[in-house]
């Protein structure tokens, strides 16, 4: 079964070979850089990520939470706001996750559909524009 071997963040039209590039910008209505969660999905991978968070603060020198990797890519870039980055465990209590997306609407309780897990850091904190969330499924 395929599971998530690695995340990314892209810019503006740019691609990975073997990614999904996930279509919705990180930024959508709060300016800024053009962003998207990018993803290598795996057959059997052997260290598949766990878990996705986000982290946030009032500045860049945040650290991610103890066994979990920050993906230095400030979410939030060329945008006002926090500094937001995506974290990832390799490992721990969870099984792989199995796929993710970004869900955006207009208001904090946007949800996904069922079987899915939103992590519940707005995406675009502090700087506007539409409620945006990462989701993962196990």
């Amino acid at each position: 079964m395929k599971a998530v071997n690695n995340v990314v963040v892209t810019v503006g039209g740019q691609t990975i070979p073997g990614y999904t590039r996930d279509p919705i910008d990180l930024n959508w209505g709060a300016g800024g850089a053009y962003l998207y969660l990018s993803y290598e999905l795996v057959e059997n991978p052997p260290n598949p990520i766990t878990d996705l968070t986000v982290i946030w603060g009032d500045s860049p020198d945040i650290s991610a939470p103890a066994g979990y990797e920050k993906i230095n890519h400030d979410l939030n870039e060329g945008a006002e706001g926090k500094w937001i980055y995506f974290c990832i465990r390799r490992g721990g209590p969870d099984g792989p996750v199995r796929d993710l997306k970004i869900i955006a609407g207009d208001s904090a309780d946007t949800q996904p559909e069922a079987g899915w897990e939103r992590i519940p850091v707005d995406l675009n904190a502090g700087s506007g524009g539409k409620f945006i969330y990462a989701c993962q499924r196990r």
